[in-house]
């Protein structure tokens, strides 16, 4: 064994393997550190959006109390409380979230985008991605309504696993009829302060109708816009669906669930090690390429220093 260690060779082996163990370890912590970084970054600039949030809304709360106080009738809340209990017909926004264990991602998330198109619902992202371990994919969509409950017969059809699902509907009824009775409410303001423009006498008097009609419209705008965007919500469901080609993409815990399963993790973990063990090994002979002149001089100094002492 001493003999080994006194081989150059073998020195510069051993310092190659430090110096790769040695550049691991430090480009571990140098991306923990970018992570950390850039973690805090991303936490920094949250809170200064929630401050500057607070801060707009503050102001923005502050204009409309204004506009309540100034014009007394002409403004209330926007929403006033109605659970629309008489309406046959009530409004639900729906939306579905999936995660899905599949045998073939790329031909599922096919299958399923020729399914989302065929029934006049928009593909809004979607995306494959594949490692060493897994292949998974992504779909967010918008499911005209009526086809909702077929939408999530036909996600589930043909999966290897339902790794989990959520389903929910929330009722938009109130909040619709709510929009609606006060842009009717608004546009009947509007008339009778048309009326009262057409007999106005003072230009003044003009003027001040005319601003309180500008500002009704402006309302009226406003809440439609508002009504719009609640009509495509309950119009067309969302579809949220992740696929991946094993349940440990979910989970990484996963238990395997048969003898066959865990043959496939165990050879799975021999070919990790062995790719592990064949690029260290690059790396250690590339390193004692550089390493094995230094030792050789090293050596032949200390050599010539030992014999003039002799």
């Amino acid at each position: 064994m001493k003999k080994y260690f006194r081989s150059p060779l073998a020195w510069a082996l051993l310092l190659a393997l430090g110096t790769v163990l040695f550049t691991s370890i430090a480009s571990q912590s140098s991306s923990l550190f970018d992570t950390g970084r850039m973690m805090g970054e991303k936490i920094a600039i949250s809170m200064m959006d929630d401050a500057a949030g607070g801060a707009v809304g503050g102001a923005v709360g502050g204009a409309v109390g204004e506009m309540v106080r100034g014009m007394g009738r002409g403004f209330m809340p926007p929403f006033p409380s109605n659970d629309a209990l008489n309406v046959n017909e009530r409004l639900y926004s729906k939306y579905a979230n999936y995660s899905l264990v599949v045998n073939d991602v790329s031909q599922y998330m096919q299958q399923l985008r020729e399914y989302v198109l065929s029934v006049e619902g928009r593909v809004l992202s979607s995306s494959i991605s594949s490692d060493q371990k897994y292949q998974s994919g992504y779909m967010y969509a918008k499911i005209p309504v009526v086809k909702f409950e077929e939408s999530n017969t036909r996600v589930a059809n043909g999966v290897k696993q339902i790794f989990s699902q959520d389903i929910n509907a929330d009722d938009q009824t109130g909040q619709y009829v709510s929009l609606k009775e006060r842009i009717d409410e608004l546009d009947q303001q509007k008339k009778e302060k048309e009326i009262e423009l057409k007999t106005a006498t003072t230009d003044l008097e003009k003027t001040q109708i005319k601003y309180q009609i500008d500002r009704l419209e402006a309302q009226i705008k406003q809440l439609q816009s508002q009504q719009g965007s609640l009509e495509e919500q309950v119009e067309y469901s969302t579809l949220n669906v992740t696929v991946a080609s094993d349940k440990r993409f979910f989970n990484p815990q996963a238990q395997p669930e048969s003898l066959r399963e865990e043959l496939e993790r165990a050879w799975e973990s021999v070919k990790e090690i062995i790719i592990v063990v064949a690029r260290l090994s690059v790396w250690v002979v590339v390193y004692s390429l550089l390493w094995l002149p230094l030792v050789w001089l090293l050596k032949f100094i200390t050599s010539r220093l030992g014999s003039k002492n002799q």
